[in-house]
């Protein structure tokens, strides 16, 4: 918590069944009941809520399969059908991240990559020699094929495709971006009877709600899956209503590349950032 708090405080002896004293205890009594003991391991959701920069974006690489087969190939190809997505991959040697999804076990692995490769199938005849490689289609976690020649008939559907070599295993996660809404106004009825009409005049800024809710620690922390949880009335739906607004696309599951906070370290301990862009020039390569 930072910045100045200064307490303003006004101490009246009120006899316990007076009106004022039965509304003030009504109103702490119903705040009492919406506080949770502290986390330390929720210190990250704490520090958002009290107005942390969030996290730098990364771009992510969502794919599914077998953590074998990328370890023993060490890259993949991904065949794309959006504009967007070339636009995105295009840049040779842009470090990315891949999210490898195992669908046996649901668990994610983590791997800083990098664009090694890139090019636009418009119908020139493009070879590809036998390599581990995804589609992009309906499922937003396309499957992991290989290694084997990629099909003519992927060749010829798919707009763009983009080699992807693997840098280093990374220990982490990816999280959806955390919703730019942190606070929610109470709209608790209960909460609302106890209060005094004139309560509000006593501070500084009356039209400010006197009491705001957290939006919940899972919004904060959703997982690779994007799942979402049960969150009561009018938070998730705000959420949801802007993720909608903002990634239209990826909701579809039509996008290859995400942007997702990822929160990893490398093998050696360090926390992970991920590099600049390394090379002078974009390049095309068959």
């Amino acid at each position: 918590m930072t910045g100045i708090n200064i307490e303003a405080s006004l101490r009246l002896r009120l006899a316990n069944n007076a009106a004022l004293y039965s509304e003030a205890r009504g109103f702490l009594d119903n705040i009492r009941t919406k506080c949770f003991a502290f986390d330390p391991n929720a210190v990250d959701w704490y520090k958002w809520l009290q107005g942390a920069a969030l996290e730098e974006p990364i771009w992510v690489l969502e794919v599914s399969g077998s953590r074998s087969l990328l370890d023993a190939q060490q890259k993949l190809t991904v065949f794309g059908n959006s504009d967007e997505d070339y636009r995105n991959l295009k840049s040779v040697d842009k470090n990315i991240v891949v999210s490898l999804l195992d669908p046996g076990t649901n668990q994610e692995t983590l791997y800083e990559a990098t664009v090694s490769d890139t090019g636009h199938l418009s119908g020139a005849g493009v070879g590809f020699d036998a390599r581990p490689y995804a589609v992009q289609g309906a499922s937003a976690r396309p499957l992991l094929n290989g290694p084997t020649i990629p099909p003519a008939s992927i060749r010829a559907s798919a707009k763009s495709w983009a080699t992807i070599g693997l840098v280093e295993e990374l220990i982490g996660a990816t999280f959806e971006l955390p919703p730019r809404q942190r606070w929610v106004n109470e709209q608790n009825e209960d909460l609302a009877q106890h209060l005094v009409t004139s309560l509000g005049d006593w501070f500084l800024r009356p039209d400010k709600p006197l009491v705001q809710v957290p939006v919940p620690r899972e919004l904060f922390e959703r997982a690779h899956s994007g799942a979402s949880t049960a969150v009561a009335g009018n938070m998730l739906e705000s959420v949801q209503r802007e993720r909608a607004v903002q990634t239209p696309l990826i909701e579809a599951g039509r996008l290859l590349l995400r942007r997702k906070a990822v929160r990893a370290k490398r093998i050696s301990g360090e926390a992970f950032v991920p590099g600049k862009q390394r090379g002078s020039k974009n390049r095309e390569r068959e």
